[in-house]
């Protein structure tokens, strides 16, 4: 088998060394040495290979690692998405208050299939019910279906002043729905005793 061989830089005393040889060993390369009776020149060619053969081995393995093909090194870039703005909303119509509640789980469960029947998020259907309930009622001050008071509406007190009769038919369709929702009809002193009762006015400074 071929061996490295390391030569030593100092010289050996006494004899006659030749200017290859001190060069070689000046330089303190490695050699090749094999079984005797191989050619000198034979040895030098097949180091000069093999030299050749590891810096080329050794300049692949670089030129792959950057490459990526040694270790993928691949950067998890995401794409980002342009949002389309929506339309401007005019500050009196944004919705500055927040509405908390806790509620049973089943209760959020429900709430929840209703919206998706309607295509609406839990949040907008609460709202909307919310909203329907406080249309209702004939003494809430009138309100659009976002919850916002309507500009230049007469108040229910009023409005039933002004018209009775249009008030009576409002009251009774709330009553009705009061009685389906809580098995009982509306107190009749709301509307018997509206000095007691809040009729959408606004409170005196």
């Amino acid at each position: 088998m071929l061996q490295l061989r390391h030569r030593s830089s100092s010289s050996s005393g006494g004899g006659a060394v030749s200017a290859r040889s001190s060069a070689i060993r000046s330089s303190n390369h490695a050699r090749i040495s094999g079984p005797a009776g191989l050619d000198e020149s034979f040895l030098d060619v097949l180091s000069v290979v093999c030299r050749v053969a590891i810096i080329g081995d050794t300049r692949r393995t670089s030129y792959a690692r950057n490459q990526g093909l040694a270790v993928a090194m691949v950067k998890d870039s995401k794409r980002k998405m342009r949002v389309k703005p929506g339309p401007k909303v005019a500050d009196e119509d944004v919705k500055h208050e927040r509405l908390t509640l806790r509620v049973h789980s089943d209760l959020i469960d429900i709430l929840q299939r209703r919206a998706d029947e309607r295509n609406m998020s839990r949040s907008a259907y609460v709202e909307q019910l919310l909203v329907a309930w406080v249309q209702a009622d004939p003494r809430n001050p009138k309100v659009d279906s976002k919850g916002k008071r309507v500009e230049n509406a007469p108040s229910p007190l009023e409005l039933m002043n002004q018209n009775s009769m249009l008030f009576g038919a409002k009251w009774a369709k709330f009553n009705q729905i009061f009685s389906l929702l809580f098995d009982q009809s509306a107190p009749a002193k709301w509307v018997d005793q509206p000095q007691d009762h809040w009729f959408g006015e606004d409170d005196e400074a």
